[in-house]
């Protein structure tokens, strides 16, 4: 049992942080954007 929540708990918390990394990702396209910046260093 403890080891299916904490498996749980991982999956959720990789999932959580992927969805932060893609809206930390659409930030910065839209910064950059906004500014004009085709700097490549931003592109992942």
């Amino acid at each position: 049992m403890t080891a299916n929540n904490g498996n749980r708990l991982h999956v959720d918390m990789m999932l959580s942080s992927s969805i932060l990394l893609n809206i930390v990702h659409n930030i910065e396209e839209e910064v950059s954007s906004t500014f004009g910046c085709t700097d490549n260093k931003y592109k992942s």
